[in-house]
């Protein structure tokens, strides 16, 4: 530390940029703020766990802050739980006000049922790091299947799969996801620049998968996730 300051008082001598505080580490303690107990969360994870309160958490500006997640109903014990944010969003210069109308307004091959208009328009986006395309795939997949996900209890969950992707750069996406996850591209994009997307609610949720192969399947809707693309998103 002595010699830092050494060269650092001969770097002003120079007119080089002297030493800030803002350059020196903060470090903040892996303690529940609720409950006190020790968190939990691998080293690459942005969202940590308490596994005596079962509540979750995100760094914000120094501090820790809640995180409203559940876990998917689990039939088995030993199943990954891959991470997922869910975005409710507003949209205006497109009338999407459900998810009734997303399906419409993307020309989804599926029967809409009239239930569909009671739910509010959200995207199911990987709460994971992917390649671009894997990302754009599974966001449209997830989002079309989403009435099949299933909630289960906070206590059920198994093996949490680390959060990689914050949930900003998921907003900074959704006009894309919007696009891409239409049938007729070409109807929809050149409209995006007067589409203004508005989030109003977001959660974590996480879904049961299960080995098949060199795939890890998602119970409720039998959507496929290649391995590979799991170990090649902890290196992006």
């Amino acid at each position: 530390r002595t010699a830092l300051f050494q060269i650092v008082s001969l770097d002003e001598k120079q007119n080089i940029c002297s030493y800030q505080k803002g350059w020196a580490p903060d470090f903040l303690a892996m303690i529940c703020p609720h409950c006190g107990a020790t968190l939990d969360g691998e080293s690459d994870s942005i969202v940590l766990h308490c596994h005596n309160c079962y509540r979750a958490w995100v760094e914000d500006r120094g501090q820790f802050v809640s995180v409203t997640w559940h876990a998917g109903k689990n039939p088995r014990d030993g199943l990954a739980q891959l991470p997922f944010w869910k975005v409710t969003l507003e949209t205006t210069g497109v009338d999407i006000k459900s998810f009734g109308d997303y399906l419409r307004k993307t020309n989804q091959p599926m029967v809409v049922k009239k239930d569909y208009d009671g739910e509010p328009f959200s995207f199911i986006v990987p709460a994971f790091k992917l390649q671009p395309k894997m990302f754009l795939t599974l966001s449209k997949r997830f989002t079309v299947a989403q009435m099949k996900l299933i909630k289960g209890k906070r206590e059920d969950y198994g093996k949490l799969y680390p959060v990689t992707l914050p949930l900003q750069e998921v907003v900074e996406s959704l006009k894309t996801l919007l696009v891409t996850s239409s049938v007729y591209k070409k109807r929809v994009a050149p409209a995006i620049e007067n589409i203004s997307i508005k989030l109003i609610g977001n959660e974590l949720m996480y879904l049961p998968f299960s080995q098949h192969g060199n795939d890890l399947v998602q119970n409720y809707s039998n959507i496929a996730v290649p391995s590979s693309t799991l170990r090649l998103g902890r290196k992006l």
